[in-house]
């Protein structure tokens, strides 16, 4: 079993310029990431998430933000692809 750790702000500034859902794209772009290598499901993300503390769960952003990010990736990820 290999440990998984997303930090979630790398500064006190990141954390000022989160979202109003309390978290940043940055962090959404380090979980797709670790999709990406394998590292979590979208599942094993969800269930993970609902099992924390609201008062953490809310610094994370549920599975649907990344699904929005991985959309408005798409479109430059086959760019880059066909060049």
């Amino acid at each position: 079993m290999q440990e998984l750790t997303i930090p979630l702000a790398n500064t006190a500034y990141d954390m000022e310029e989160s979202s109003d859902d309390g978290y940043t794209t940055d962090v959404v772009r380090r979980i797709l990431y670790a999709k990406d290598q394998g590292l979590e499901s979208d599942r094993g993300y969800h269930e993970l998430r609902m099992a924390l503390p609201e008062d953490i769960r809310d610094k994370i952003p549920p599975l649907s933000a990344l699904i929005q990010e991985r959309r408005e990736q798409r479109p430059l990820i086959q760019y880059l692809y066909h060049r």
